[in-house]
Formats: C-alpha cells, structure tokens, sequence
C-alpha cells in the first residue's frame, strides 16, 4: 500500500516536472540564404527599460533555420524577468563599430515567456507564434507588415495619392492613415493589458512622445504597478498631464502647459 502511494506521488512529481517547460526560441529564414550567418538574441530587463538590451545568446543559421534553447537559463536572465521582450537579429547590435549597413538584415522583437516561440523571417515580414503573448504580439507584426507593404507601393508608384484604391475604396492617404490607427490601436491594446511586466512599460517608453494619446497615456499609468509609477520621469509625466487638464485651451486646440 505504502509502495503505491509513493509510486503516485513520484509519478505526479515527474508529470509537472516534465510540464515545466523552458524558454525556447525556434526560427527560419525564407526567400534569402543566410546559412552560416550569426543570430543573436538579446532582451530588455526592467532595470534597463530605456538603455540598451542585454546579450543573451548566438546561433548559427543551418538551412534556413535557427534555434534557442533553455534561454532562462542565461545568465543574464532571472526568472522575475520574465515575460520580456526580445530581438533576434543578424547583427551585433551592441557592436561598437557601426559603419556596416544593417538596414537590410533581418530583425524581429518577440516576447520572451515560457514556451517555444516559432519565428519566421519571410521576404520582409515577420511573424510570430506559439505562446500566448506572442500570438497576440503578432497582430503587431502584422500592421507593420501592412504599413510597410503600403510605403513599398508609394516608392513604386511615387506618391501615396497615386496608389490604386484598396477593397474598401479607400485612396492611399486613406489607406495609410487607417493602417497608422491600426497600428496604434494593437500596439494600445498590447500595452494595456501587459503594464505590470516588462512589455507593456517597453512599449510605453518607445511610443509615449509620438503615438500614444494623454488620455491613453493616463490609462497605461493607471494600470502599471507601483514600482513603475514610481520612477522619477513618470511621476513627472503623471504631473504633466494632470496640468493638462487645468490648463486652457490654446489656439490651436490643445492646452497650453506651463513650462
């Protein structure tokens, strides 16, 4: 009797051992050949939100594929890290030497949680897959995609307005005003549900000054912890926009803030 017991009791031990599944990064590289090159990933930690990313790892690309394994176990990752966001590149971002153009190789941010990410790099998009966070992250990558392949028709056609109409009769300014919202709204919605890690506050710091609105900027501060509201240049931000809702309207229609 007491030998059975054991036996479950070991048996349920192996079964969430086996289930605790590491971090995983598994990726190809369709329509060029970049068998050999080098691939490194590095990744945001929370007390570096706005300087340079971290260096975690580097592979080597085999037949078009590439992989990362146990990637929590780098030593400049702790589990309370997690989830993050990360760059996988072909190109040492962190290089001193910056004279190379990098403007053409492959780059792609992805989030960093237990899991194995699937990566795709195909022509000039980038797709992302395979855990939760990165699922929905892809709505991201593919309003960029979307944007990108819009700006591609204006160099062929040389001005937005010249751009044949899409499906919906919208002209290419339509076009690109509506893909521009698209792209704000996903990345939004990301952020908002991600404020108390790593990935929403990442998305914050890139986007506060250009495509996040005060109003969305106050939501986004609302719903991060206490750490993050506490950091000097965001209790300054907050005071921002609490002045901006006392202040008058200026001529132009926006408030007139004191400086």
């Amino acid at each position: 009797m007491i030998r059975n017991i054991l036996f479950v009791f070991l048996s349920i031990i192996l079964l969430f051992s086996c289930s605790n599944e590491g971090v995983n990064i598994k990726g190809q590289i369709r329509g060029s050949n970049y068998d050999g090159e080098t691939v490194y990933l590095y990744a945001i930690k929370s007390s570096d939100l706005i300087n340079d990313p971290v260096f975690l790892a580097k592979t080597t690309v085999a037949q078009g594929d590439f992989k990362f394994e146990e990637i929590q176990n780098s030593e400049e990752l702790v589990a309370e890290e997690l989830p993050t966001i990360a760059f996988v590149t072909l190109f040492d971002m962190l290089a001193e030497d910056d004279s190379d153009d990098f403007s053409e190789l492959p780059i792609a941010t992805v989030v960093l949680e237990k899991g194995t990410v699937h990566l795709l790099f195909e022509n000039e998009s980038v797709s992302v897959s395979g855990t939760e966070r990165n699922d929905k992250f892809n709505e991201i990558h593919k309003a960029i995609t979307n944007l990108a392949n819009l700006l591609g028709q204006k160099r062929e056609y040389d001005e937005l307005e010249n751009v044949p109409v899409d499906n919906a009769g919208r002209d290419g300014i339509a076009q690109y005003q509506h893909l521009t919202q698209e792209f704000k709204n996903v990345t939004f919605d990301f952020a908002k549900e991600n404020m108390t890690n790593n990935l929403g506050k990442f998305l914050f710091y890139s986007y506060a000054e250009n495509m996040f609105t005060p109003a969305q900027l106050e939501i986004l501060i609302e719903l991060s912890d206490q750490t993050f509201k506490d950091r000097s240049d965001i209790k300054e931000l907050t005071k921002i926009l609490e002045q901006m809702h006392d202040a008058p309207m200026g001529l132009n229609g926006t408030p007139e803030v004191a400086e």
